[in-house]
């Protein structure tokens, strides 16, 4: 009889339901387990990284979502990688970092070293594009601990390589070249290729950067070799862009615009902006020298355009990156509704379950009875009269029975009742919960179009105050070059004819050159820009001289060595003796840059 009871009970209790995963992935892939399924929306991010970065990052987003609710520690690790990954492609870094962080977290849980290196230079590689180049340089420090101890000959070479550029952007380029050189030794050794040229490259530009220009060339054109021979066209736009550059920088005009064009050329097969925007400005600086103003108006032109589409590619991008994250936010909330349904649809399963139970019990209990009583009355029928007294007995006590138990079945349907009922209200005050959010979300939706309309703004005058800096210098450069170029002519002029005329000109061109009304326009155009550097500049270091602040200026400006030897009339060696004085001055710590100190100041 138990066994039977139980088996009624397992035959009415309903199907528990599953736990819900995004819709559209279940439209793609219905097939797989949760699992596999993860692992095939990030083989498909992976596909669609390169191709199609929007549609890798949906498939990632919905990776995440699924492995966090079934607990898949590798499919968590890997989402975070992938979305981090997107973002940084997509210029986000800030938002990349986060991502890593909570990625390497998960690495740090399962102890998983060779993650935690990944992971550690990723934001290495975050910090350096954001400028922290302090943070930078301990995360690299960090991973290649790390790689050494794993004896990880690629993620070694990966590491040395990006502490080469640390180096390289904070001019100090004989500690640079050094880190370069022992990755360049390892990826010769792995014989990875494209690591090879990379590295090439990068050397040469430290040489080109310290004015060796001579052994910036034997670099740069082994790192073109190199490239030319694996066909990565994206490293022989670079390298062919930078030669252009080495050849300007000596002179060369007719090598410089060979290779700047070729550049150009592949550049713009691939559609690489990035390398387009630094041909276009290696063009404009070329023809400036040759004294073509019209060929080097119009690239000027074309790299102010390129800069301000790219701009906007950035910002459209951004736009783009926020509107999925909340999409995803969204899924998010839309998985939970579905479990609570679920939770709320199982307990009234539960509950029409027992009622179900109940009412088989008593169905089975008045069977037992009949069956019981018509057995006694077969055999007792010659005793009926006898025992008719105790049948009515027992059969009142029965209808008390039944008296009682139809009391505490509706007992239990009324308590029933009054549980719908508080579910009701509960529903209502989840709807007017929902109601305020909704009007909260209006509200926010209003203040962040109006927060997005001043960024707009802001960014545009930013633009425009950037364009008349540039513009100020370019001009100011030009001005130097043509009365070098005048002082240049004169001395010639001096050797054939000696004359009070020539000296008078040289008493001109010197004065024309010492006159400080193009720095006056200068310094009101950064000052646009970078307001309030000057007065805290002196304020805080008084001795630095009028000479020294022009320095600090240019060198907030990101302008090369030869930039500013030309604009102050010295040599690249004096610029570097100068840039020395300043750093003592200053009273810098030997392991601090200049470059990074006055970007952040």
């Amino acid at each position: 009889m138990r066994i039977f009871l139980f088996s009624l009970i397992f035959l009415f209790l309903p199907e528990l339901p599953s736990a819900q995963v995004p819709v559209h992935v279940e439209q793609i892939l219905p097939t797989l387990s949760r699992e596999p399924l993860v692992d095939t929306l990030l083989y498909l991010a992976k596909q669609y990284f390169n191709e199609t970065p929007a549609k890798s990052f949906k498939y990632a987003s919905d990776a995440m979502i699924l492995s966090e609710s079934i607990n898949y520690t590798s499919g968590k690790w890997r989402s975070c990688v992938m979305i981090g990954d997107y973002n940084a492609h997509s210029g986000n870094y800030v938002t990349a970092m986060q991502y890593y962080l909570k990625a390497r977290s998960i690495s740090e849980l399962s102890k998983e070293p060779h993650r935690d290196a990944d992971i550690t230079k990723k934001i290495g590689d975050c910090y350096l594009h954001t400028s922290e180049l302090e943070k930078a340089l301990n995360h690299y420090n960090e991973a290649l601990k790390i790689y050494r101890q794993l004896d990880d000959a690629e993620g070694i070479c990966q590491v040395l390589t990006q502490m080469g550029t640390y180096y390289g952007m904070a001019c100090d380029f004989e500690k640079s070249r050094g880190y370069f050189n022992e990755a360049l030794q390892i990826a010769q050794t792995i014989k990875d290729e494209k690591g090879i040229s990379h590295i090439l490259n990068n050397i040469g530009n430290c040489y080109r950067l310290n004015g060796e220009f001579d052994e910036a060339l034997k670099y740069n054109h082994k790192a073109y070799e190199t490239a030319l021979k694996g066909n990565d066209k994206k490293m022989l736009a670079t390298t062919l862009n930078n030669l252009a550059g080495i050849y300007l920088a000596k002179k060369d005009y007719a090598h410089a615009k060979e290779y700047a064009f070729e550049a150009e050329k592949i550049a713009n097969e691939i559609n690489y902006k990035y390398a387009q925007i630094k041909i276009l400005d290696v063009l404009s600086v070329l023809y400036v020298e040759l004294g073509n103003y019209g060929e080097a108006n119009k690239y000027y032109k074309r790299l102010i355009q390129a800069q301000n589409e790219q701009q906007a590619a950035n910002s459209a991008e951004h736009i783009a990156n926020l509107q999925v994250l909340y999409d995803l936010a969204g899924k998010e909330r839309q998985v939970e509704d579905l479990q609570n349904e679920a939770r709320l649809s199982r307990l009234k399963s539960n509950i029409y379950a027992v009622l179900l139970i109940g009412i088989s019990l008593i169905l089975i209990g008045l069977g037992i009875m009949l069956y019981l009583r018509m057995r006694i009355a077969k055999k007792r029928s010659l005793l009926f009269e006898k025992e008719y007294n105790l049948e009515q007995q027992a059969l009142e006590q029965e209808k008390s029975q039944h008296h009682l138990l139809a009391e505490q079945m509706e007992i239990a349907r009324k308590n029933y009742e009054m549980d719908l009922e508080k579910l009701e209200l509960k529903k209502q005050q989840a709807d007017l919960l929902v109601r305020q959010m909704s009007l909260e979300k209006q509200q926010s939706d209003i203040q962040f179009a109006k927060m997005e309309m001043e960024k707009n703004t802001f960014e545009e005058e930013l633009a425009s105050k950037n364009r008349e800096l540039v513009s100020t210098t370019m001009q100011m450069l030009q001005k130097t070059e043509s009365f070098a170029s005048l002082r240049t002519i004169a001395a010639e002029l001096r050797k054939e004819h000696e004359s009070t005329t020539v000296d008078k000109l040289f008493q001109t061109i010197d004065h024309t050159t010492r006159f400080e009304k193009d720095w006056n326009t200068f310094v009101l155009h950064f000052t646009k820009v970078h307001p309030g550097f000057f007065d805290a500049l002196q304020q805080k270091y008084p001795e630095l001289t009028e000479k020294d602040i022009k320095h600090c200026a240019y060198i907030r400006m990101r302008l090369s060595l030869k930039e500013v030897a030309t604009l102050m009339n010295i040599s690249v060696r004096g610029v570097q003796k100068a840039r020395t004085k300043v750093h003592a001055l200053m009273k810098l710590d030997e392991n601090t840059s200049l470059y990074a100190h006055l970007q952040n100041f």
